[in-house]
């Protein structure tokens, strides 16, 4: 949880640099809709769920920017941040913050990934996954696969990292 508060103080600088009004969700919001920030710029508006950079599994040494992972129920067995209220999902990438529309993610993940279950993270590659003593059922999908099928008719919004926002 610590990399994800690094990485959501470095996209609420990021917004700010790009004169965003930025305002955190409520831990309620957070918590159950799945929405950490409220941006607002130029009398347009929407809620973003921000996700760190992820490795294929805990003992990579390497971040993954090819792959991520997609969550169809959280840990306690609760809907997952696909089934969300937030507009987007932002997803860390080492450059970059990538703004991916949350309904046609989970539409495209509800259609790519098997109903099949796997019992190891690196075999979770359109798979179903459940963590060992948790209750979530997470996936791994290949960002690029979803920005290039039917279901995003146009590029995702792109913010480059500023160097001065960064921690990591």
């Amino acid at each position: 949880m610590m990399n994800g508060w690094i990485t959501e103080n470095n996209f609420r600088k990021e917004a700010e640099s790009k004169n965003y009004l930025v305002t955190k969700s409520t831990r309620n919001d957070d918590m159950f809709k799945h929405i950490d920030f409220h941006l607002e710029k130029n009398g347009q508006s929407f809620s973003v769920d921000v996700k760190s950079r992820k490795k294929a599994s805990r003992s990579n040494a390497k971040f993954d920017d090819e792959y991520t992972w997609v969550e169809f129920e959280n840990v306690r067995g609760n809907r997952g941040w696909l089934y969300g209220d937030a507009d987007y999902i932002v997803f860390e990438q080492e450059d970059e913050y990538i703004f991916i529309n949350r309904a046609k993610l989970l539409k495209f993940c509800l259609d790519a990934v098997s109903d099949k279950y796997v019992n190891s993270s690196t075999q979770a590659i359109y798979k179903k996954y459940q963590r060992f003593g948790r209750e979530d059922v997470i996936s791994r999908i290949k960002l690029s696969h979803a920005l290039d099928s039917e279901y995003f008719d146009k590029p995702p919004m792109i913010w480059k990292k500023s160097n001065d926002n960064s921690d990591s």
